[in-house]
């Protein structure tokens, strides 16, 4: 459906470690060079180590200005050491993080 609605926009469905190689294929620049990543990874689910390679990942992938657009399920997430660690890591890779609601 999104696909559909927006046909001018590359979108990949893969693993944000694989951005590197997505990018060479898309003739871009191995780093810095994605407007937005959107991210439905269950994050609280991940141990420190995972969370840390992501996030490093997702910020060399994004171009300065660009955004990482992750959601959770209320409740769940926020709450557990997994998602209180992830929201405390958020800091350490972008500038700005907000949550809405």
């Amino acid at each position: 459906v999104f696909r559909k609605r927006h046909p001018r926009l590359k979108v990949h469905t893969a693993s944000v470690a694989d951005m590197p190689r997505l990018l060479r294929l898309e003739g871009l620049p191995p780093a810095n060079s994605v407007d937005v990543i959107f991210s439905g990874l269950p994050w609280s689910a991940f141990p420190e180590k995972l969370q840390r390679q992501l996030l490093a990942a997702t910020e060399r992938a994004l171009r300065p200005g660009g955004v990482m657009l992750t959601f959770s399920y209320a409740g769940i997430a926020a709450f557990s050491p997994g998602g209180k660690r992830f929201k405390s890591l958020l800091p350490t890779y972008f500038v700005r993080a907000d949550k809405t609601s």
